[in-house]
């Protein structure tokens, strides 16, 4: 990110980065995953600004730190025990804020898992499990709090994908596969639900380095990666005001870093370039995790 030369601004241009900065403030705002990666970073930095947050997760210990760490702050949020595989769980806790709070302005579908594995190698059992957490999960987040936005005539929801879901990601086909059906999603609520006054993005980063590699799902745990060379909580930082950017301008896709944006765009104009890198990545991995006789 550029760094802001604040001696060089106008007066007008540094009210209209303070109006910036204080637009999810009083918000009410539904976020799932919020114990850990991107959620967690969206928790704290969405309660910094003034929103008023229901944090969800399923790891309830992790999520009580986090939920401890905005008040102990200042800041204003509430935690929610949620496993986003159960449909019912999710429409009571978000009826249960639109009734506490009179509205939900914001859904952050942030949960979500990811699974290293080659098709041939992914049990049926897997494939139900992430795409119960990575798709329905999400489905049934938009599916509760969709119908108060509608009656409201307002809302944005937020949806996590991956870079993975734009260009296709082998030696990972699951994970790929639900992050395709999450934009794909995304992009044709977007248009049902604009005449409507809600608004959907779809986030689609590029490897960061999150922690979901190493909570992956199957035996093979995989660290992910930061390719610009940050790491931690420093990252996270950077990359959540990225997010918020393209929230607050309503774009519909939020492709980054820079390198995952150029990918896209390749891969779109010549997809074919990408045949010998995809071969080349297989090639890699199962030289690494497997017998490449078999």
């Amino acid at each position: 990110m550029t760094r802001v030369d604040v001696a060089r601004m106008t007066p007008c241009t540094i009210l209209d980065m303070r109006s910036f900065m204080n637009r999810f403030k009083d918000k009410v705002i539904f976020l799932t995953g919020g114990a850990s990666g991107f959620g967690e970073a969206l928790g704290l930095e969405l309660a910094s600004r003034g929103a008023s947050i229901v944090v969800s997760d399923i790891d309830t210990a992790r999520l009580e730190k986090v939920v401890s760490r905005i008040n102990d702050s200042g800041g204003r949020a509430r935690a929610q025990a949620l496993d986003v595989t159960d449909s019912d769980a999710v429409r009571g806790a978000i009826d249960a804020t639109v009734a506490e709070q009179g509205r939900i302005d914001y859904l952050f579908n942030s949960a979500g898992v990811f699974l290293r594995s080659e098709a041939r190698d992914t049990s049926l059992k897997l494939w139900h499990r992430i795409v119960d957490i990575n798709l329905m999960g999400v489905i049934y987040g938009i599916d509760a709090a969709y119908r108060h936005m509608v009656k409201q005539g307002h809302g944005h929801i937020v949806n996590m994908a991956s870079v993975a879901g734009l260009v296709g990601y082998p030696t990972a086909t699951a994970y790929s596969t639900t992050k395709h059906a999450v934009v794909g999603l995304s992009v044709t609520l977007r248009a049902e639900a604009a005449s409507l006054g809600v608004k959907v993005s779809v986030v689609c980063p590029g490897p960061i380095a999150t922690g979901i590699g190493s909570r992956a799902l199957g035996s093979g745990k995989n660290e992910d990666v930061d390719p610009s060379g940050g790491s931690g909580r420093e990252l996270l930082e950077r990359v959540t005001l990225t997010i918020l950017n393209g929230v607050e301008r309503n774009k519909g896709m939020i492709i980054f870093p820079p390198r995952a944006r150029r990918q896209w765009w390749l891969y779109r104009l010549w997809p074919s370039l990408f045949v010998p890198i995809t071969q080349k990545r297989i090639e890699n991995y199962r030289r690494k995790h497997r017998d490449t006789s078999s």
